[in-house]
């Protein structure tokens, strides 16, 4: 695989361009000249693009992804069978599909195997009122700054914490500020934890502007969700779509699981 990861800007250059863009793009990713290149299969994603590039007798499958707000990156994968081209850069080791980094202790002010009376004295210790009802806990506000107004639900395993869940309050008419809360969320998460192991992007062309945005969440046609996970029961997932409890629209949210207990590190925001 040939990839560059750069300024965003550019990489979104070529999610919303033609082709004459996409054979440009490519050149540099396969070694080839760009009037060389015929570009086929086409096809606009939620925030990425694909197309197929064919040059000199071997096909490429070709990916741009806005990784977030400020860099993306550009993916080139030769067809199997092939061999590949001698002015191409060398490809790198696949990531692996676990974080490279250790899973979180906690989260939001909250330490994962903490007793519901501990984190109850968390909760009001920061000033914020503590209620549990339904199997769930719930903390009014946010100890530790997670980036956003929110409030905090917690389950607890046998008597210990086991799953964190920060729930955003953002202006149900603001589309701008949860389009960019999300990239915020995303790009710190990102910073911390790498790169999310799993992308579920459903934002089709209609959902774009700020004034659809929120209709869409609620709907469910625009419904996005970026996950880091260690394992079966350690991960975090970083949400955004239809809020589907009772309360009903539109819902931004980061869960974090773990049935581990004593993690070292810091609980402290993301």
């Amino acid at each position: 695989m040939f990839r560059v990861v750069g300024r965003a800007g550019a990489v979104l250059a070529v999610v919303a361009t033609g082709c004459a863009n996409l054979a440009a793009a490519t050149s540099g990713r396969i070694g080839c000249p760009a009037s060389e290149i015929e570009i086929s299969d086409d096809q606009d994603h939620a925030g990425s693009r694909t197309w197929t590039a064919n040059c000199r007798g071997r096909v490429y499958y070709c990916s741009a992804t806005i990784v977030t707000r400020g860099s993306g990156a550009i993916d080139c994968t030769p067809e199997s069978g092939g061999s590949e081209s001698s002015t191409a850069e060398p490809a790198p080791q696949p990531r692996s599909a676990r974080p490279e980094v250790d899973a979180p202790s906690g989260a939001a002010g909250f330490e994962f195997g903490m007793a519901p009376e501990a984190a109850r004295q968390a909760c009001e210790d920061a000033g914020f009122a503590f209620d549990s009802q339904g199997g769930w806990s719930e903390c009014a506000g946010a100890p530790t700054g997670v980036g956003m107004e929110a409030s905090v639900r917690l389950r607890f395993c046998a008597g210990k914490l086991c799953t964190i869940l920060i729930k955003g309050r953002l202006d149900p008419k603001d589309g701008a500020l949860w389009k960019s809360t999300f990239l915020d969320l995303q790009r710190a998460l990102t910073s911390k934890y790498g790169e999310p192991t799993r992308r579920e992007l459903e934002w089709p062309a209609g959902c774009r502007e700020d004034a659809e945005l929120i209709g869409c969440l609620e709907a469910g046609t625009a419904d996005l969700k970026l996950v880091w996970k260690w394992g079966p029961s350690n991960g975090i997932a970083l949400a955004m779509g239809p809020d589907r409890s009772q309360q009903g629209g539109a819902s931004l949210r980061i869960t974090y699981l773990s049935e581990r207990v004593n993690r070292t590190r810091s609980t402290g925001g993301l």
